[in-house]
């Protein structure tokens, strides 16, 4: 994930609900989510 504005520039996990962003981390549970896509290489 790159932020400028936040400083941010490391592989991140991030969270949809619906269209909104809903989380942040470095490290969300795979079992947290209904649906995980792997986009490793994008």
């Amino acid at each position: 994930m790159i932020d400028p504005a936040n400083g941010i520039d490391r592989i991140m996990d991030i969270a949809v609900a619906g269209k909104t962003i809903a989380r942040v981390a470095e490290n969300i549970p795979a079992e947290e989510a209904k649906k995980v896509i792997d986009v490793t290489g994008y």
